[in-house]
Formats: structure tokens, C-alpha cells, sequence
């Protein structure tokens, strides 16, 4: 029996069988050669009546339905089965006998083990029905499967991030097989069909034509730098990776990995190096400028304090007057150098209270004018309604003046302006991903301090070590300014941006954090008066391994009447308290000493005596000197170097006016 149809089988079949059958002489041989042809085949075989009572049932049928011919010859096919009933074949039957023609449907049909995907044909004959059918459970399952796999690899291709292409052998466009292609090229598929693949090798990249040759010839191409153009006109950096399709010379796809997230990853990771090798720098040098400074503060107590005890003691009509008071200016001098490299280190004296940077510029204006070239003009940007920071205000007025220095030598002498703002903004995370000393700084709202001249500008080569100490482009001058500004911003857990380029001038902003305080009142930036100075009678222990720091405070605490204790580290200090513990009405105590520094001896002294009213004293900043004697009874703090004022002052406040007599 022949097979010209899809399924192997088509409805003439039946018909030749009849036709064998009727063109053979014998009835009997006729219907044996039918039996035996209907018989033998692999494929179920029913002859139902017009009433569709089952005929005719072949040892195929039996096979693959589980029933058997005695079984159900005779019998209606819907109650023989009755799971069928009213259900698909059921309708397709009853059509091909209403229409008088052949029926082709597919249906899962029985119960297991006999449960089959079957292709039907009902053929209709007079006063019947002949229904052929074969099992295709497995071209069904093999079907389910493929389209299955049709729909993951589309599910894949719709999710996977990748732009993915295809090419006929001379790289134009096929189409685009997913979102992401048409996200990259920036326009539907069929807006490129047939266009050349927009794209273009970086330098010292192969062509796109050496590229298309060698995937021709069965090779790939695996991450090529490119830049592909966008519809819109954008150039979007790439890894190209093409591979052919259906054999060489017969198409490509190609895969396209964005590049330009990972470029700015690598220049984001380039430039936090940068800045950590930066901040790594700036604290290497701020540790060694912080411990210079704090060696220089002592020897400067003898210059300044033997100085200002000569002036004390010298009449106004001395002629050596004049000279000891410019040993005194130059002491001090020195000592704003050290204030300046203690700055720099982060570690310079800082009184915090809650300023007003617009009064506090307001009320440097007649200092403005008498530190800058003559032929600068200065305008003012103050905004009237600033929100208050917290911070030193001395040394945010050294931030102005350093800043303004700087902006005036820019100038080189030439007539321009400079111009001083203050104001408040938001800053969000990629702002501060551009300023110095970004680290852990917070999003949210800022106050800024700018000052801008429209002097010579700099090139990238000096912005980069404008903060470095002692660096500087003039012929004088010592390079301080900037680095000290920048360990002033950074103990102020502030920020700092600087635009500028050659011949444009520059303009240097500073960050604040705005402070959850009310701001001081206008006339104002902070800060209180200085007490008055009354003189004082008592025992004083003074406790330094620096001899001139002895010999100055010894001097000065005599000169005002007081009795004077010397020890050269904690141990003796220690030793001469616990034998004159009920005299001493005061110890001015160095934190920094050999055999037993200020923090051990302070702890031995209050358990001697826990009234005992202990002064720090220090080359450091207070704040930085007396973090681990918080809440321990520490009477107060006195940086070096000082003068026998301030010494004076400070026993003052401490012993409220009266001590015990010598």
C-alpha cells in the first residue's frame, strides 16, 4: 500500500484496497485479500455504519486501543468507548458524514497504557464511515520539545543583555534577534535590515572587512574593540564577538558587549587609586609636618616666652626694648608657621561653635583689603540667610586669607577682580566623587565658601600638586598656604573643589556640612572674650622633659609671685607630688615625656590626689591632645608655645582666683 501523504498514509488508500478487492473474480478471494491487507498493516483500521456501530475493528486497532474486535463488533463506537463521547471525534465524525467528505484531525485519545497522540482520518462511504488512524506520540513529544526549546532560547534572548546580530556573508544587517540589539543600535530591526553592520574598529583593530573575511572562512572573532553608531548618532563603545552561521561564507551572528560601563568603571577605579595614593601621601606628610610642628612649638616656648618675660621686666624707655620686641614678633611668626603645618596635618587648635560664614567674611573685609595687590578689586557674594556650620573660626578665617593670598598672586600684579562667595547647595554623590577629601562625606545640603580670580589659571600638571606642602609656582614664599587650607577642610570634616585652566583664572570652593544648631546672631560669626587676667598666689608643679619649656615657665610663674616645682618626666613629677601634695595648687603637665608620659602620670596624680587640678600642656591641638582625658577631670589644656599671659590666664580660670598660699 502506497504512502503519499504528510502522514504517511492517504484516504485513496481505502479506496484501492476495494478496488483490489473488486476487480478480483473471486467474492470469497476478494474478501480474504481485504482481511489479509487490512490485517497485516501497522495502523488502526475501524469500518463503522451509519449509525457509527463498530463493523469493522483490524488487529492493529486492537493493539493500540486495548480492546478486541469480539468485544465490540456490533456495538455503538461511543458506548464501546466512552470516553470519546461528545468529545472531538465525536464532531469530526459526525462531519465527515454530514459534509460527505474526508475528515484529517489530531487528538489524544484512550487510558493507560494505551493513552496515544493518533492522526485521524474519516473517510465516508455509503452508509458508513471508515476511520484510519496512527499513533504520532512521538513526533508530538518531538514537536512539544522543539517548541519548547523555541521558547526558552526566545525567553533567553529577550532576557540576556547582550545585543546579538545577524549578517549575510557581507555583513549587512539580517535582523536583530533581541531587545537588547535594538536598545544599542537605537531603532527596530526593520529599520536596518539590509544595511551594512554601523561599525568601526578602534585603532590597531582589524577591518571590518578582515573581520568578515576571516569568520567567512570558518574562523571567529572574539572581543575585537569597536565602536558602533546609533541611529541617533552616538558612538557607543564595544566587544565584538562573530562566529558564522549555517557553515563559512553562509552568514554570521555576532554579540556585542557595551563597553563603555566598564571604561568608566576602569576611569572611576583609576581615579579613586589616584586620590588614595593622594590621601595616603597628603597623611604621610601631615604626620611628619604634625611632629615637626610639635618639636618646633617647644623650642619656640624659649625664644617667645623668654621674649615676652624680657618685656614684662624691661622699661618702656629701653633701648633694647625695640629689639626684644622683634624677637617676639619673630617668634610668633614662627608660631603661625607651626599653626600652619599643624593645620596641614589636620591637627591645629580648633574651638568648635556654630558660624555664619557670611558675617564671619563680612567682618574680615578691612583684612581683605590690606592682604591683596592694591590693584585688585574684591566683590562680596555674601547670602544673607546662611545656614550655620560648625567649625574654628580662626582657622576658617585662615582659610579665607590663604585663599585670597593665593588669588591675589594670580593676579602677578596686573589689574583684576576677586571675587568672595558664600551660599548653600545640595550635593549629591557624583558631585562629590569630583572634589578633594571625598571620603565617607555624606549626600545632602552643604554651605560653601568660594573664592574666585580671574588671574592666570593653571594646568592640570599644577592643579595636581597644588595641595602639596611647600610646593608652590612663586619665586617667594613657602607653599604652606593651600596644604594648610586643605588640613583645615579636612579636620572640618568639609570638602574642597578647584576649577581652573590657563589663563581663565581660578576658583577654589570649600564644603561645609550644614550644622543642626541655630545660627549666631548678625554682627557676629561666633566665638566669645577673652576673660579679663588677675594675678594668683600658690604652688605650681611644672612637668616637661624640654629644659626651655622649664626654665620659661618657672620664670614666668616666679615673676607673678607663684612658688615653682620642677619635674623632668611623669616618674619625678609624680614623686615630687606625693611629697608636696599639700602645697600644690596646680600642675602644668606635657603630655608628651620620656619614662612616663602625661597620660600615665595624669592617672597616678588623681589617684594620689583626685581633687588635683592638672593643665595640659601640648605642641598638638587641644582637641587632638586630650581625646583620652575626656570625662577623666581634666582642668585644662594650654597649647605651646604660649606666653606667660596666657599661662597666667589659664591658672586663672582653673583656680578661680584664689590658691593656697606659698
Amino acid at each position: 500500500m502506497t504512502s503519499n501523504g504528510p502522514d504517511g498514509w492517504c484516504g485513496s488508500d481505502v479506496e484501492a484496497v476495494l478496488g483490489l478487492a473488486k476487480d478480483h473474480h473471486d467474492p470469497e478471494a476478494a474478501s480474504a485479500l481485504i482481511a489479509e491487507i487490512l490485517a497485516s498493516i501497522s495502523d488502526g483500521f475501524i469500518a463503522l455504519d451509519a449509525e457509527l456501530r463498530v463493523l469493522y475493528f483490524n488487529q492493529a486497532a486492537e493493539r493500540l486501543l486495548g480492546r478486541t474486535a469480539a468485544d465490540i463488533l456490533g456495538q455503538p463506537l461511543f458506548e464501546a468507548f466512552p470516553e470519546a463521547a461528545g468529545s472531538l471525534f465525536e464532531q469530526e465524525y459526525s462531519r465527515a458524514i454530514r459534509e460527505e467528505r474526508t475528515v484529517t484531525f489530531e487528538a489524544y485519545f484512550g487510558v493507560e497504557p494505551y493513552a496515544n497522540w493518533y492522526s485521524i482520518r474519516a473517510h465516508p462511504r455509503r452508509g458508513g464511515l471508515l476511520v484510519y488512524f496512527q499513533v504520532i506520540t512521538d513526533r508530538k513529544n518531538t514537536e512539544g520539545d522543539l517548541r519548547r526549546a523555541v521558547e526558552s532560547l526566545h525567553a533567553v534572548l529577550e532576557a540576556v543583555p547582550l545585543p546579538i546580530i545577524d549578517l549575510d556573508p557581507g555583513w549587512r544587517v539580517v535582523g536583530l534577534r533581541n531587545p537588547a540589539a535594538e536598545r544599542l543600535m537605537g531603532t527596530k530591526g526593520g529599520e536596518v535590515l539590509g544595511r551594512p553592520l554601523p561599525l568601526s574598529p578602534v585603532e590597531g583593530e582589524p577591518s571590518v572587512e578582515r573581520l568578515a573575511a576571516r569568520v567567512a572562512a570558518g574562523g571567529s572573532v572574539e572581543g575585537v574593540d569597536v565602536t558602533v553608531s546609533r541611529a541617533d548618532g552616538d558612538e557607543v563603545r564595544c566587544a565584538l564577538y562573530a562566529a558564522a552561521v549555517g557553515g563559512p561564507a553562509a552568514g554570521a551572528v555576532c554579540v556585542l558587549a557595551d563597553l563603555s560601563g566598564a571604561k568608566r568603571a576602569e576611569e572611576d577605579r583609576l581615579k579613586l587609586e589616584a586620590q588614595l595614593q593622594h590621601a595616603q601621601k597628603l597623611e604621610s606628610l601631615g604626620v611628619l609636618a604634625g611632629g615637626i610642628a610639635h618639636d618646633f612649638s617647644n623650642m619656640l616656648m624659649g625664644v617667645l616666652g623668654n621674649a615676652s618675660l624680657a618685656l614684662l621686666q624691661l622699661p618702656p624707655e629701653s633701648p633694647a626694648r625695640q629689639a626684644v620686641e622683634h624677637i617676639e614678633t619673630a617668634a610668633v611668626r614662627a608660631s603661625e608657621l607651626a599653626k600652619q603645618m599643624l593645620a596641614y596635618s589636620g591637627r591645629g587648635r580648633f574651638v568648635v561653635q556654630p558660624l555664619n560664614l557670611s558675617i564671619l567674611v563680612d567682618e574680615m573685609r578691612h583684612l581683605v583689603s590690606a592682604s591683596i595687590s592694591k590693584r585688585a578689586t574684591v566683590r562680596c557674594l555674601l547670602d544673607p540667610d546662611l545656614p550655620p556650620v560648625m567649625g574654628d573660626a580662626t582657622q576658617i578665617r585662615q582659610i579665607v586669607m590663604n585663599l585670597l593670598t593665593n588669588a591675589s598672586d594670580a593676579l602677578e600684579d596686573k589689574p583684576g577682580v576677586i571675587t568672595v562667595a558664600t551660599g548653600a547647595q545640595r550635593v549629591d554623590g557624583r558631585y562629590l566623587q569630583t572634589v578633594f577629601m571625598d571620603e565617607d562625606l555624606a549626600e545632602g545640603q552643604y554651605v560653601f565658601l568660594e573664592v574666585s580670580d580671574t588671574g592666570c589659571g593653571m594646568d592640570q600638571d599644577t592643579k595636581k600638586r597644588i595641595f602639596d606642602p611647600f610646593f608652590t609656582t612663586k619665586f617667594h614664599g613657602r607653599g604652606l598656604g593651600l596644604a594648610a587650607v586643605l588640613g583645615i577642610v579636612r579636620g572640618h570634616g568639609g570638602a574642597l573643589k578647584v576649577y581652573s585652566e590657563p589663563g581663565g583664572g581660578s576658583a577654589f570652593k570649600v564644603l561645609f556640612p550644614c550644622a543642626e544648631v541655630e545660627a549666631p546672631e548678625p554682627g557676629s560669626a561666633g566665638g566669645a572674650a577673652p576673660a579679663s587676667v588677675t594675678s594668683l598666689r600658690g604652688t605650681v608643679l611644672v612637668a616637661d622633659d624640654e629644659a626651655g619649656v622649664r626654665q620659661v615657665a618657672e620664670a614666668a610663674l616666679t615673676m607673678a609671685g607663684y612658688n615653682v616645682l620642677l619635674a623632668e618626666d611623669g616618674q619625678e613629677a609624680i614623686d615630687v607630688f606625693r611629697e608636696h601634695a599639700d602645697k600644690i595648687a596646680a600642675v602644668l603637665l606635657d603630655m608628651t615625656m620620656p619614662r612616663m608620659g602625661g597620660e600615665e602620670a595624669f592617672r597616678e596624680l588623681r589617684a594620689i590626689s583626685p581633687d588635683v587640678k592638672v593643665i595640659l600642656s601640648s605642641g598638638f591641638n587641644e582637641q587632638d591632645a586630650i581625646t583620652r582625658f575626656v570625662g577623666k577631670g581634666l582642668a585644662g589644656f594650654l597649647q605651646k608655645p604660649y606666653r606667660p599671659q596666657e599661662l597666667y590666664e589659664r591658672l586663672r580660670q582653673v583656680l578661680g582666683g584664689e590658691g593656697p598660699d606659698a
